[in-house]
């Protein structure tokens, strides 16, 4: 057993945690909706360790984050480099959020 009482696989790779803010205005309805989007695409992806936040503006900006997730209004304000934005058209749409390199992404950073 390991310190916190999960047997370790040692023939299975440790895989970097990916940490993932979704952003709408208040944090509530459309980045929670968003949020639920990239967790399901990355299990249906078979990508792991992947752990997704759903934020107002005011509270992402001051929040530390592999990636950021959000339509352009948001986004466009960030400062933050440019690699760590993922801007998407619809909250809603799982399609649209297919169309973006946010898998690709999640894989770059794990090199």
């Amino acid at each position: 057993m390991g310190i916190f009482g999960k047997k370790s696989d040692n023939n299975k790779p440790q895989v970097k945690e990916i940490n993932i803010i979704t952003i709408c205005g208040n944090g509530l309805g459309s980045s929670l909706m968003l949020a639920q989007n990239i967790k399901k695409l990355c299990e249906e992806s078979g990508i792991e360790n992947v752990n997704v936040e759903a934020k107002d503006f005011s509270s992402a900006k001051q929040t530390n984050a592999d990636l950021y997730v959000s339509v352009e209004e948001f986004t466009s304000q960030l400062n933050v480099d440019k690699s760590q934005i993922i801007t998407v058209k619809n909250y809603h749409k799982k399609s649209d959020l297919k169309e973006t390199n946010l898998l690709e992404a999640i894989n770059n950073l794990r090199k």
